[in-house]
C-alpha cells in the first residue's frame, strides 16, 4: 500500500476523488434539468436564416394572440402538465390553406415554469410561432416562438393576414 504525504492511501484518495466527481456531475445535471434550453442559430447562421430554416422544418408558421388557457386533465399539480392554449390567428406564413387569419387555433403545450419549455399563459400575449402536428393536434413550445416582427422580417412579410406592426420579444427562439 502506498501512503501519501498526508498519511492517506492512494486507494482512499481515489475513492474520495470519485465521490467528489459524482457529486459535481450530479450538480451539473441538476442545473441542466432545472431550466429550459433551446438551440439557436449556428455560428455561421444569421437569426433570419435560423428562422427561415425553422419555418421549413415546421408544419405551420403564424403570428397569433393568446385568448385562453385550459389545463389538461393530467395537470397535477395545477400549472404543470399539458394545457390547451387557444390563440386567435393574426397572420399565416405557412399552411395558409388550413389556417386563416381570425381563426381560433388550439395548441397543446405546457404552461411555462421556466424549466419545461412551456408557453407563457398571459392572456393577450402576442407571438410568432412555428407549429407541428402531434397525434392530430397542433403543438409548440417556447423554443419555437419568435417575436412577430422577427418572424415577419425573416419570412419576408409574405404572410396572409393583417399587418403585424410592432411586437415584442416573446421568449426563447
Amino acid at each position: 500500500m502506498t501512503i501519501t504525504p498526508r498519511g492517506r492511501s492512494l486507494g482512499e484518495m481515489r475513492n474520495r476523488l470519485i465521490v467528489l466527481l459524482v457529486v459535481a456531475l450530479s450538480l451539473i445535471g441538476a442545473e441542466g434539468a432545472s431550466a429550459c434550453s433551446c438551440l439557436g442559430p449556428s455560428q455561421d447562421q444569421s437569426f433570419d436564416e435560423f428562422l427561415q430554416a425553422s419555418a421549413k422544418r415546421s408544419d405551420a408558421a403564424i403570428t397569433a394572440r393568446l385568448v385562453s388557457v385550459e389545463a389538461g386533465p393530467d395537470s397535477e399539480p395545477p400549472g404543470f402538465g399539458p394545457a390547451d392554449f387557444t390563440f386567435r390567428i393574426q397572420r399565416v406564413y405557412k399552411k395558409r390553406n388550413r389556417l386563416q387569419p381570425g381563426d381560433l387555433l388550439t395548441v397543446r403545450s405546457s404552461v411555462d415554469s421556466g424549466a419545461n419549455c412551456g408557453l407563457p399563459d398571459r392572456v393577450g400575449f402576442r407571438t410568432g410561432m412555428f407549429l407541428f402536428r402531434d397525434r392530430g393536434r397542433w403543438a409548440t413550445n417556447s423554443c419555437l416562438l419568435a417575436s412577430p416582427g422577427a418572424l415577419r422580417s425573416a419570412l419576408g412579410g409574405r404572410g396572409a393576414g393583417r399587418s403585424a406592426a410592432g411586437g415584442g420579444c416573446s421568449g426563447a427562439a
